[in-house]
């Protein structure tokens, strides 16, 4: 993809491609602030709704219509475009980057049907075979956790779960995480207070080999651990676990779409099907990691679900953890 394309996306929103410039004025640096939104003028609305389910598997709504928006601006003499501006305010980028770059800022553009208080489908999160050639070392991590996350609730399955209640890697909540954890901990403690005995029974030689494999796992990943120490009478919390595990994936989900200090763009559906809608752009910003307060808040919360996981796929509320 390039700007060329999008260019090219525009000019399918017009009868012979002769692309009619925006009336409105949309401030420089629109993308300000923690959170915020703006309205496209009325007099841009036939357009921008035109041109907002415009693109292919690769350019998502709205994404044409922001381009077109801030790149074709009104002139003295100039009646229509049939060229791609010389000057951009909207960049495309794609790929593993954000979608556009607007004013030098990175926004991603999203069509989600809920704010960012509620929970939206952000993308998959369970990476890649580290040893397939070309996997990037953000997938590979992606994947390492995938493992990681399936022997916790192997674990707690096992120790813990009728057979109709079991977790599963694919679809799970962050609370069912935190449970999974304390079951390890636990599971772990038990073994270390009698690994002596332990060592000398042939069943429990594979499970202590497994146990270590997995201890190595939290090591690897840089995560806390149960952190057995000289004199500790119970494990660390399967709280403080889950949340950093739930924190580096949303690490490694957004770092680039949109990275650091860039902005989630969203363009709400049902407000640009008709005249009557509420054409705004809602937005907010991504600064540093996601809370982990927060998100051990939310691994006590039992009203909504603010991050789970379905079908491979991470679902998150923003506001809730940024």
């Amino acid at each position: 993809m390039s700007n060329q394309k999008l260019h090219e996306f525009v000019e399918d929103g017009f009868p012979n491609k002769r692309i009619t410039p925006v009336q409105g004025t949309y401030k420089k640096n629109i993308f300000t602030g923690k959170k915020g939104s703006f309205k496209i003028d009325k007099k841009d609305g036939k357009i921008f709704r035109k041109l907002y389910f415009i693109g292919d598997s690769n350019t998502g709504n709205g994404e044409v219509a922001l381009f077109w928006l801030f790149n074709y601006k009104k002139k003295e003499g100039v009646d229509f475009y049939t060229t791609l501006p010389p000057t951009l305010r909207a960049k495309h980028q794609g790929g593993a980057e954000a979608d556009l770059n607007i004013d030098d800022t990175n926004v991603e553009v999203k069509a989600y049907d809920k704010s960012f208080e509620q929970a939206s489908k952000l993308g998959r999160w369970s990476g890649k075979d580290p040893e397939k050639p070309g996997t990037s070392k953000e997938d590979a991590q992606k994947r390492q956790l995938k493992n990681l996350i399936q022997a916790l609730f192997l674990i707690d399955n096992v120790l813990n779960k009728e057979a109709e209640n079991m977790s599963d890697v694919k679809s799970f909540d962050i609370r069912q995480l935190r449970d999974a954890s304390d079951a390890m901990c636990k599971a772990r403690f038990a073994v270390e207070e009698n690994r002596k005995i332990l060592e000398d029974i042939e069943f429990f030689k594979g499970l202590l080999k497994r146990l270590d494999a997995l201890k190595k796992m939290f090591f690897d990943l840089d995560l806390k651990d149960c952190l057995y120490k000289e004199g500790d009478t119970k494990p660390v919390g399967g709280e403080d676990i889950a949340a950093l595990i739930i924190q580096r994936i949303i690490e490694l989900v957004i770092q680039n779409k949109p990275g650091n200090r860039g902005y989630v763009a969203n363009l709400k559906p049902q407000n640009f099907k008709t005249e009557a809608g509420d054409m705004k752009v809602e937005f907010i910003q991504i600064v540093g990691k996601p809370s982990l307060e927060a998100i051990k808040v939310i691994t006590t919360s039992t009203t909504t679900r603010k991050v789970y996981f379905s079908d491979n796929d991470l679902f998150l509320a923003f506001s809730a953890v940024f």
